[in-house]
């Protein structure tokens, strides 16, 4: 099971079979669904809906979901924390699916093992909290001069270039003595009744579409609500008192202004990354409990000149489509 929000529930499903002989007219493959709850993963769970009438409909969203307890008058708030979705299917021969084995019961009321799936249902939790969690980024990249030794990179000083949070970066014109410095602020919307439950950030950058680098961070101290994170990826040294502005290498650093095949290198093409960040609460082991469904998504584009004369080819051979989620 995971943790979601009412908002962001979405389910796709086809039959499960080797060849799909995609037939123009009747009969076809028709689909039902219901949704169960239970108060807990391995309670016993009960339904909430009927069976859906049978179609071929293969995709359900949020307003979709909403919809459907609607229809029954109800809410996600009526619901006990935990929803298990199943789909049943059947083929064009009439074959239907049967009911999971996994399953210790029947319809009417039955248990799941903890940490057992399936291919055709799905068990989440919705959360007062994980409702709530939301999670937003603000940028700010800039040519750090280089120094002698890996200091200050969390202001902008005397020598270095200030590129503000536009979405195309230039890489430094001498790589030399500027480097492309990127500096993420992850803001955590908490509600002030659940805030300080030990939230903290979880972080991934993303280049052209793959993970480079990723991490679960706590907080900056000063306010406990946000956290900060430099790329190249240095971070603060492990001491009581930390200078905020000294950081020191980390290895997990990403230099983006780097050719991605060749570090050595200069960067020789435009590539597109994404930074991503998610506000999560952990519990007392440090487990991940709950988190931010719609991931904050922060995405610019390094090219290897001034970013005046960049232009995006729409048809580009090795177009990355990044897909921004906007939130509200």
């Amino acid at each position: 099971g995971q943790t979601v929000t009412d908002q962001q529930l979405s389910f796709q499903w086809s039959l499960d079979r080797g060849r799909n002989p995609q037939p123009a007219g009747q009969p076809r493959p028709l689909f039902t669904f219901r949704l169960w709850d239970a108060p807990d993963s391995q309670g016993t769970y009960t339904p909430v809906t009927d069976w859906a009438a049978w179609s071929d409909t293969r995709v359900l969203g949020p307003v979709d979901f909403q919809a459907i307890l609607d229809a029954h008058g109800l809410s996600f708030d009526d619901l006990d924390d935990w929803v298990l979705f199943l789909v049943a299917g059947v083929d064009e021969a009439g074959n239907v699916e049967q009911w999971p084995a996994e399953f210790v019961g029947d319809p009417s009321a039955f248990e799941v093992a903890d940490g057992v799936t399936g291919v055709n249902w799905q068990r989440f939790r919705v959360s007062e909290f994980t409702r709530a969690l939301d999670t937003s980024i603000t940028a700010n990249f800039w040519h750090n001069q280089i120094p002698d030794e890996l200091r200050n990179v969390r202001r902008i000083q005397a020598g270095d270039t200030d590129l503000g949070a536009g979405p195309i970066v230039p890489a430094a014109p001498n790589q030399q003595t500027h480097r492309l410095e990127a500096r993420f602020r992850v803001t955590m919307h908490v509600p002030d009744e659940v805030a300080g439950l030990d939230e903290w950030i979880q972080w991934e950058l993303l280049r052209n579409g793959e993970s480079v680098a990723s991490y679960l961070q706590p907080p900056d101290r000063v306010d406990g609500r946000t956290a900060t994170v430099i790329v190249p990826l240095y971070m603060q040294p492990e001491a009581a008192d930390p200078d905020p502005d000294t950081t020191v290498p980390d290895d997990r650093s990403v230099r983006l202004d780097a050719d991605p095949d060749n570090v050595g290198l200069p960067l020789q093409r435009p590539v597109n990354y994404v930074f991503r960040a998610r506000t999560v609460r952990l519990d007392g082991d440090d487990v991940v409990q709950a988190r931010d469904a719609t991931p904050a998504n922060y995405p610019f584009t390094v090219v290897p000149h001034t970013a005046g004369e960049y232009v995006d080819p729409p048809d580009a051979e090795d177009d990355q489509p990044i897909k921004l989620q906007e939130l509200n």
